[in-house]
């Protein structure tokens, strides 16, 4: 998954095709802070090589890209859980899935509890509603 991100947004996709938006579905996402620091931090060396990307990649990741719950493998504390949402954005960047049938022992209430009211509300269905057009 972190291969094709890598790729759509090097590779100018979403300037050729503005209203596209990408679901990262059954991939986790406690890896993306740390491959948009990076991604950003190679893009600043290699800028010119890209001239088509108009922004920081991880803006076009912001924009374009959501990301679900399940499986989470989230952190055991709650204070790094926090952390990795603040990091994360989970606000405007996740999108709730509980994965039934499937149990993969993690628990995406414990990322819904280090949420205040707004974001949790937006992960539980208005980021999904927004990806998809709903009302």
């Amino acid at each position: 998954m972190q291969a094709q991100l890598i790729s759509m947004v090097s590779e100018g996709v979403f300037d050729r095709v503005p209203s596209l938006r990408v679901g990262l579905l059954e991939c986790g996402f406690c890896w993306l802070p740390s491959l948009l620091w990076r991604f950003d931090k190679d893009w600043k060396a290699v800028w010119r090589e890209v001239p088509w990307l108009k922004a920081r990649p991880s803006e076009y990741v912001h924009r374009h890209f959501r990301a679900t719950t399940a499986p989470a493998q989230l952190p055991a504390d709650s204070t790094q859980v926090a952390e990795l949402a603040e990091m994360l954005g989970a606000g405007e960047m996740l999108m709730y899935a509980s994965d039934h049938p499937h149990d993969h022992g993690d628990r995406p209430e414990q990322l819904l509890e280090v949420l205040d009211g707004d974001a949790r509300d937006a992960v539980l269905y208005r980021n999904a509603a927004a990806l998809y057009g709903l009302p």
